[in-house]
């Protein structure tokens, strides 16, 4: 994951990640949480 997140900021991708991991989620720039296929909750991180 540290390699995938150094590629993405070197050039400037767009990287796109599903987990169940919160850890990981709390790394991302921008959090969509799902249930039952319906959004509930979208967060963006400055």
């Amino acid at each position: 994951m540290d390699l995938l997140f150094a590629r993405q900021a070197e050039t400037g991708a767009t990287l796109f990640i599903i987990t169940h991991d919160a850890g990981l989620a709390a790394r991302c720039g921008r959090v969509i949480e799902m249930r039952d296929g319906a959004i509930i909750s979208d967060s963006a991180r400055a």
